[in-house]
């Protein structure tokens, strides 16, 4: 599934970050009826973030290592692990995702992230709550804001010296300015080069600690997709 991040304008003009500052997650849900009979309840199988900048990969037999970069490989295995959750005993890579072709893509055009469940994931999370495999199910899309904790979340590229030299003009020098600046970049090179298996889930294990920018309509999910 594909979902478009929400456009920031100001005096008419797009000032969209790139690659996106908010995040959107999808949500499937399986209808259960309730034990009286008498109506559907949603039952929420999986949440899942979507990838920017990446696409469906229709090859079965694609070869990483001839064809993508180590940055591409790196951001697909980061997509691979954000959707484990540790329930599914044969969870999908990152294989059935691609980077989104360069030369296809239209650097104005609003960002879309891309999010996939294999037919057999949808099975065994559909089997791990005792459904029929043939459930009727649901998708649901929300954006939710991004959690600003430091310098590094606010501004968008500061690893760069342009940048950086930028804001050290706007906000004047000053050793209390430097210091910050400084600490931001520690951090931020912290961050990559740590992985953590607890990253924060806004829709499931965290709900209700998350800002939330806007939610698609519940959307029933074809029968054959």
């Amino acid at each position: 599934m594909t979902a478009p991040y929400a456009v920031a304008v100001y005096n008419g003009k797009n000032v969209s970050a790139n690659p996106p500052r908010s995040a959107i997650w999808a949500l499937l849900y399986a209808q259960v009826k309730q034990v009286d009979n008498s109506q559907y309840r949603n039952l929420l199988l999986d949440d899942r973030m979507l990838s920017a900048e990446l696409q469906v990969e229709h090859d079965p037999n694609v070869n990483w290592a001839k064809i993508y970069t180590v940055e591409q490989r790196n951001a697909l295995k980061l997509a691979a692990l954000r959707n484990f959750n540790g329930v599914l005993a044969n969870p999908a890579l990152g294989e059935i995702l691609k980077p989104a072709a360069l030369s296809a893509t239209n650097p104005d055009a609003t960002k879309s992230g891309t999010a996939i469940w294999a037919t057999d994931e949808v099975t065994q999370l559909l089997e791990t709550y005792g459904l029929p495999p043939d459930s009727p199910l649901s998708v649901l899309c929300v954006e939710v804001l991004p959690q600003i904790t430091n310098l590094r979340d606010h501004i968008s590229n500061l690893p760069k010296p342009g940048v950086r030299t930028g804001l050290r003009t706007m906000i004047a020098r000053s050793p209390v300015a430097e210091a910050m600046i400084d600490r931001s970049l520690t951090m931020s090179a912290a961050q990559q080069a740590t992985l953590s298996f607890d990253e924060p889930r806004p829709m499931s294990n965290d709900l209700g600690h998350y800002r939330i920018l806007r939610t698609s309509p519940l959307t029933k999910v074809p029968t054959i997709c």
